[in-house]
């Protein structure tokens, strides 16, 4: 079978030991004559995660060498999202069973509008009744990357769409009509250094690694 890039995650990406996924916010500060603090962004902030396992089986242990050798340090790139982020904390088990005018919901939903802000978006073409709430995730096409986001307040859809709010804010270029990713959404990511295989003598090991977001 022949590997695409970016690679999504073996084993469906349930990591069982500390990981995280955390953004990374480009900032200077300064206080005015009066006091206040003057803080300012000087680029577009980005996500860095870390992930880990607990000792796993010789097998697992193997793919997960693989994997990560096939990334070849720093020049392949990897669909990076946060631990056991691939559906909504509503639908823990996926989205069978949910329609959309008669069909199947596939995890894809529309963007209809954006706030002025840009830190909410209105998402059309979804089931009737899902629950998106704060901590849930979604990612949407930003050129030729996906650009995840994490819902800061959610809704539940009616009439078949809901409005949440989210950070970081949508990137400016960024319009309407693209699809919304709520089944494994992610970013693309790069290793950020290099990884930690721990091998145990008698079963299998760990792994450690951690990753930045490519923006562009």
């Amino acid at each position: 079978m022949t590997i695409t890039f970016p690679r999504p995650f073996p084993f469906d990406g349930l990591f069982t030991d500390d990981c995280a996924f955390d953004l990374v916010r480009n900032q200077t500060r300064n206080l005015t004559g009066s006091g206040s603090p003057d803080v300012a962004d000087v680029a577009p902030p980005y996500w860095v995660g870390k992930w880990s396992t607990r000792v796993v089986s010789r097998q697992d242990l193997g793919e997960w060498e693989a994997w990560l050798s096939s990334l070849r340090g720093r020049l392949r790139l990897f669909k990076g999202r946060p631990n056991r982020a691939r559906w909504p904390m509503s639908r823990p088990r996926g989205f069978d069973g949910l329609l959309v005018s008669g069909e199947p919901f596939t995890g894809l939903g529309n963007l209809d509008d954006i706030g002025e802000s840009r830190d909410s978006i209105t998402i059309d073409a979804l089931p009737n009744g899902l629950v998106l709430a704060p901590g849930d995730w979604f990612s949407i096409p930003v050129g030729s990357r996906q650009h995840i986001h994490r819902i800061t307040e959610g809704g539940t859809v009616a009439s078949n769409e809901v409005t949440v709010s989210c950070e970081p804010i949508i990137m400016p270029g960024v319009v309407a009509d693209i699809a919304v990713r709520l089944d494994t959404p992610y970013c693309e990511m790069n290793l950020i250094e290099k990884p930690t295989v721990t091998r145990n003598a008698t079963s299998g090991g760990t792994i450690s690694f951690s990753g930045q977001q490519i923006l562009i």
